[in-house]
């Protein structure tokens, strides 16, 4: 599991801005973010 912050910059390499970031976890929370963020993560390691 990543750190919010890891998760964080994850999205912004995968091409979110930081206001994007910022209405995603106000809407849908920080978990969220987590969530997605690890994802990205998980896609750079596969690429």
């Amino acid at each position: 599991m990543a750190s919010y912050g890891e998760a964080v910059r994850a999205l912004l390499r995968a091409g979110f801005t930081h206001r994007d970031i910022i209405d995603l976890a106000k809407l849908d929370g920080r978990e969220a973010v987590l969530k997605l963020g690890t994802e990205a993560l998980e896609d750079e390691t596969r690429q």
